[in-house]
């Protein structure tokens, strides 16, 4: 953790609404993408063990086209699937700075399972050219990738439970023990449902819309794929508002308020509205409204991530304000460092500060008597043993005393100013010894 730690500085307040809005962007574009290679992975395998590697019509070729639209290439996994996950540690380690939680450790691990677990998907994607000299070996490729993925996002559950759960925080140390939790559970079940429906989502979009649809599909093929794709898409969604709630219930009460209530309510009549259209779909046998439904699946990921955004921001309110507290308190210290840094270059030149004095100071102020000013000999005493404040007072001059007018802004340099400070304070020593000498 100490380790982990000496790598972030704790953020500012304009710094962390920042870094909070910029993970919520980040969760928009990684999670509908993990989504559809978890799904797009599980139907593959699902048609190919249909297949049997027997190459059927159908169940043979829906295992490879089906993962091909739905993962992507390497490319895409690397951009919307690794290199996120590498910035939430980033942005993770500023969020919850100087916290008892092993959050940056535990997205570590995260990260490496999800890289992982998308080499294997992208391997199995790429073994289907000789899928029929190792059957077993290209299906054990998809299996564990797709076993890897959902290990990884049963971590992110665990991730983001703890997130919202501050008095759990100093008692989880091993990834093991982020998995005992009820809404743990919950949100790695809403989370795979979700994943299947909106990859049921997409088949009807990429398959029968994305660029005016794909060419050469057969009839029997098509209608197989579209209802296939709008049975899974509805049944799926059918079960979101149940594990939706299951994921309300069992949240930290210090997570709750009205804006995470209504939110998810906003969310499960977004998938209802998903769920009308899907069956209207199912009666009217046509994939005509695939588009809308594709869309308002990507709308219902963006809620739920605003959900979980706003749940976070009630969780970690006194731990943010404690940050800005610190990033406060470290900025002053820094530019008290800087400050000490550039004054401790500057050379005393006695000589200039006497010149300043006989051509500014020597106006308002005497030594022995007051002008203007006060006398410097009735000042200057309190001022022996701490040079900077007097330093500080010719930098930005203040009214002292009620009867006398204030000083003005001299405009000197800061060379010129510590040069009079030392000319006078010097001065100032030397009459005292004279008078004591006499």
């Amino acid at each position: 953790m100490d380790f982990f730690q000496e790598l972030f500085l704790p953020p500012s307040a304009d710094h962390l609404h920042l870094i909070k809005f910029l993970l919520m962007v980040i969760y928009f574009i990684h999670l509908p993408f993990i989504a559809l290679v978890i799904g797009g992975t599980f139907y593959s395998l699902w048609f190919n063990v249909r297949d049997g590697g027997r190459n059927h019509p159908i169940y043979g070729r829906l295992a490879y086209q089906v993962l091909e639209a739905l993962v992507f290439n390497k490319w895409a996994g690397l951009v919307l699937g690794v290199l996120p996950l590498l910035v939430i540690i980033l942005i993770s380690g500023q969020i919850f700075y100087d916290a008892p939680i092993a959050i940056v450790p535990f997205l570590s691990y995260l990260t490496i399972f999800t890289a992982v677990g998308l080499s294997l998907v992208y391997a199995y994607q790429a073994s289907f050219r000789w899928r029929e000299n190792n059957y077993y070996l290209h299906l054990l490729f998809g299996v564990a990738g797709l076993g890897m993925l959902l290990l990884a996002y049963l971590l992110f559950s665990g991730v983001t439970s703890l997130q919202l759960d501050p008095g759990r925080w100093f008692l989880i140390r091993k990834p093991t023990q982020l998995l005992f939790s009820w809404n743990v559970m919950a949100r790695f079940v809403q989370f795979t449902t979700a994943a299947l429906a909106f990859s049921g989502a997409a088949v009807l979009f990429f398959f029968f819309h994305w660029q005016g649809g794909r060419r050469g599909l057969e009839e029997n093929y098509a209608t197989y794929l579209r209802n296939f794709a709008m049975g899974t898409a509805l049944f799926f969604t059918l079960l979101q508002p149940f594990f939706l709630f299951w994921n309300l219930i069992t949240l930290p009460s210090i997570s709750l308020s009205e804006a995470v209530f209504l939110l998810a309510i906003l969310v499960i009549m977004v998938l209802a509205w998903v769920g009308l259209k899907l069956w209207r779909m199912v009666q009217e046998k046509t994939a005509r409204r695939g588009v809308s439904v594709f869309v308002l699946y990507l709308l219902a990921f963006v809620l739920m991530v605003v959900t979980d955004h706003f749940a976070l921001e009630n969780a970690i309110e006194n731990h943010s304000a404690l940050l800005i507290s610190r990033a406060e308190e470290v900025q002053s210290r820094l530019e008290a460092e800087r400050e000490a840094r550039r004054t401790s270059a500057i050379k005393v030149d006695l000589e200039l500060g006497k010149k300043v004095y006989l051509n500014q100071c020597i106006t308002c102020h005497r030594f022995d008597q007051q002008v203007v000013g006060p006398a410097y000999n009735q000042v200057l005493p309190k001022y022996l043993d701490r040079q900077e404040e007097l330093v500080d007072f010719v930098r930005k001059p203040r009214k002292i005393d009620p009867a006398l007018p204030p000083m003005p802004q001299l405009g000197l340099k800061e060379s010129e100013i510590r040069s009079v400070v030392a000319y006078l304070l010097k001065t100032f020593r030397e009459q005292q010894n004279n008078s004591t000498a006499k």
